[in-house]
């Protein structure tokens, strides 16, 4: 993306009316001769652009009328007349591409304001792919390519890239951190028989019953909640339109991602924590960079994970089925692996030094000592990209969990009371099938990284009191090495690579790779 000087003030509404009405004469299909139906929208009518740009349309023969955004939304909300153009002549009014190109029938501009083959003009500045961590690029301001792929994916062809010149002048720094203004002419295409958007509160219904669908059992209301609700999470769902084409159009596919923030190599940051990535079977068949899977997982790259985006890096529990198909893509690439580590219960005497309590969470103190382990282990892990564990995050995760109950417990030292660790744990097939006695798994230990094998210790004798054969871990396999594991102690492969984002710009791999410090309580099922 080249960067040119940035026109005189004064000059830019005068350029962008010019070059708006240049396209609409030299690229005018014979369908659309004048008069034609246009719509200009921007948030003020008289704006210099918008006062230049009108009485150059009406005079060349064209019905021009004007909306706000909000009028336009209220337009297509009443299946209002349809245009044959929708310009932006004064960039995009800080709406969100997704809803520029929503193509559903509830909530879709396009699909109602548009013709079929209607002409879509857009005078705004984008910036490029970040390419470092330090970026900090205007908000609500888009990357060129990501936004033309979205469109395309969406059926619409571009027609004509124009770069305007830089927005603005370059900072006093030589930075310009208001982009490069572009004018694009997109025409739209038949629609696509699949097409990215946004999930959201709305969509909850249809993502529940996809759910439901591709994987045997019910996702609650509840679940989805404290999963993805009050900004926790985002989503990219695929639909698919229907035959006969009255037919609404159906999700098919769907990428979840959950917002969790983090340690990078000691520094805060936020990752996307990959979830609910799902096909309906009529979209299994295309496997290719045109299909359901390919369109969710791209999209939500794009938008959503590297540089430049609220999620610096990603992470995930795929299993290898799930896999090898983004990898195949080029989409992800392997930083890891998850591991299941048993040890047999440990049925032995508490020592004289340390003692073991279970978390009393409506303690006034107990936010105090949650966050006092989570200190003393992030002080420890400056080397690791780690998921935060504050009493915050333990509240939400193990407290709040609408489906499962967990155990948590203090080892603290017996004498002072101060904390060394935090453990939580889960009882697994409580009731023992077929007689067995039930085994516990150790979903998080919360402490510094010196003190893992006494915790685990203590996690073994809490096993071992309530009837527990064994106690189980999923761990990355980093983490072997740090366990100090006892003989008796076994460790089964799972089959679950550590997803690592390709696709868009952001760390290198080679930073990332056997670095995560991921458990089970990391996951978002267990």
């Amino acid at each position: 993306m080249t960067a040119h000087p940035a026109a005189p003030p004064g000059q830019h509404s005068t350029q962008v009316a010019r070059a708006i009405c240049d396209l609409l004469q030299c690229h005018r299909p014979p369908h659309q001769s004048p008069p034609c139906r246009l719509l200009l929208i921007s948030n003020n009518p008289d704006t210099p652009q918008t006062l230049q740009l009108r009485p150059h349309l009406t005079a060349a023969g064209h019905e021009v009328r004007h909306h706000t955004p909000e009028e336009a939304r209220a337009a297509a909300a009443a299946s209002a007349d349809r245009w044959q153009g929708l310009l932006f002549p004064d960039g995009l009014c800080d709406l969100d591409p997704f809803e520029l190109f929503d193509l559903s029938d509830s909530s879709g501009w396009l699909s109602h304001l548009l013709d079929a083959s209607g002409e879509l003009l857009i005078a705004a500045p984008f910036r490029p792919p970040c390419t470092t961590h330090a970026a900090h690029p205007p908000p609500n301001l888009p990357v060129l390519d990501y936004f033309l792929r979205l469109a395309g994916r969406c059926g619409f062809a571009l027609l004509s890239q124009r770069s305007l010149g830089n927005a603005a002048p370059p900072t006093a720094s030589g930075e310009n951190d208001q982009g490069a203004l572009f004018l694009l002419h997109l025409r739209r295409q038949q629609p696509p028989r699949w097409w990215p958007g946004r999930m959201n509160a709305a969509h909850q219904d249809e993502m529940r019953t996809l759910f439901a669908t591709v994987f045997g059992h019910d996702m609650s209301q509840a679940h989805w909640q404290w999963k993805y609700g009050d900004g926790r999470g985002v989503g990219i769902g695929v639909w698919q339109n229907e035959q006969p084409a009255q037919s609404p159009p159906r999700l098919i596919a769907h990428y979840g991602g959950i917002s969790r923030d983090i340690c990078y190599f000691g520094q805060p940051a936020r990752a996307l924590q990959c979830c609910d990535v799902m096909v309906a079977d009529r979209g299994r068949a295309t496997l290719s960079r045109h299909g359901p899977l390919f369109l969710a997982t791209a999209t939500c790259l794009e938008h959503d994970l590297g540089y430049g985006t609220p999620h610096l890096v990603g992470f995930g529990f795929p299993n290898l089925r799930a896999y090898r198909l983004p990898e195949k893509l080029g989409l992800y690439a392997p930083v890891g692996r998850m591991v299941d580590v048993c040890w047999p219960a440990l049925n032995q005497r508490p020592g004289l030094r340390l003692a073991v309590r279970p978390l009393n969470i409506d303690d006034p103190r107990s936010d105090e000592r949650m966050n006092a382990c989570w200190a003393a282990m992030q002080a420890s892990l400056d080397t690791y990209i780690v998921g935060v564990r504050d009493a915050r995050y333990l509240r939400h995760r193990y407290f709040a969990h609408p489906d499962k109950t967990y155990q948590c417990y203090i080892v603290q030292h017996r004498f002072s009371g101060a904390p060394l660790g935090l453990l939580v744990l889960r009882l697994q097939d409580k009731d023992g099938p077929g007689g067995a006695a039930p085994h516990a798994e150790l979903l998080d230990l919360i402490g510094p990284r010196t003190a893992l094998p006494v915790l685990i210790h203590h996690a073994r004798r809490i096993a071992a009191r309530q009837g527990c054969a064994d106690l189980h871990a999923w761990l990355s396999d980093n983490l072997i090495p740090l366990l100090q594991l006892p003989p008796e102690a076994s460790i089964t492969d799972l089959a679950i690579h550590i997803p690592a984002n390709v696709w868009s710009a952001g760390p290198d791999i080679a930073t990332q790779r056997d670095r995560w410090w991921l458990t089970g309580g990391d996951t978002d099922f267990r």
